[in-house]
């Protein structure tokens, strides 16, 4: 092989060589920029959720009967306490819709701890910790014998 053919042999090597090396370049650029889109796409849907919440917060303190306030209640009083309150409520507060969640109380503590519902309906029992609270009812129990029993 001629030098000067030796010469074109190593340059055509080296011109393969920077274009693979340019090509592995791109693909990690490209990369590098994709990732950097979801960071950004993700942050965005952040800002929006943040600023819908924001909204909803300044709707609230304009009217705070309106809006959607989520409840829950333990399941030992749900069925006998709900179907005469949901209605009151509503009538009551036209522009108010209560979303009901019935679970343990430990579940409703934790949720409510969590934010994700705004208040509880418990027992009086119920180790709720430093969440404030207020008594809203008392529930009288009697007991009940039948007749000729010796009470």
């Amino acid at each position: 092989m001629s030098r000067v053919a030796a010469v074109a042999e190593r340059a055509g090597r080296a011109r393969g060589t920077a274009a693979r090396d340019a090509a592995v370049r791109a693909r990690q650029s490209h990369r590098a920029h994709l990732a950097a889109r979801v960071v950004v796409i993700e942050q965005a849907r952040r800002i929006l959720l943040a600023a819908a919440e924001l909204g909803e917060i300044a709707r609230q303190a304009a009217d705070p009967f309106r809006g959607t306030l989520r409840l829950g209640v333990i399941p030992t009083i749900g069925p006998y306490l709900l179907p005469d309150l949901t209605p009151a409520l509503a009538k009551r507060f036209p522009r108010l819709s209560i979303a009901w969640t019935e679970a343990r109380t430990q579940d409703l503590v934790r949720e409510l701890r969590e934010g994700s519902l705004d208040a509880v309906l418990l027992a009086l029992e119920a180790d709720i910790g430093d969440l404030d609270h207020v008594v809203v009812m008392k529930d009288p129990f009697v007991l009940a014998a039948s007749t000729g029993h010796p009470s």
